[in-house]
């Protein structure tokens, strides 16, 4: 299967990569309903800024979102068999080094 012989979390990592990518190409654009896609987008990702794109400045969705993400984090270090309190793989795009891509915690 798909989770069988340990590439899961790479597949996993592709996966919240591809979507959050998709969700900043999607709150670009100015279609109707551009944020909330991209909130789905967000939620699939783990990314907090797409899905408080959508909160509207509605606490129970933003604290929804923040627990939402949290949640995400403590998966994902379930998925690479280390210790949620350690730091992992950092999700890295243009608004934070300029390069895109994932690279190791440390």
């Amino acid at each position: 299967g798909e989770c069988g012989g340990g590439g899961g979390s790479h597949k996993r990592a592709l996966w919240k990569w591809t979507c959050s990518a998709v969700a900043r190409q999607t709150a670009a654009s100015a279609g109707a309903g551009a944020r909330h896609e991209a909130a789905v987008y967000g939620v699939f990702a783990g990314d907090l800024r797409a899905m408080l794109g959508a909160c509207e400045g509605d606490w129970e969705s933003s604290a929804w979102a923040n627990f939402r993400a949290l949640l995400d984090i403590r998966v994902d270090a379930a998925v690479e068999g280390r210790d949620p309190g350690q730091p992992g793989p950092v999700l890295l795009d243009e608004d934070d080094d300029g390069g895109g891509g994932v690279r190791g915690g440390g």
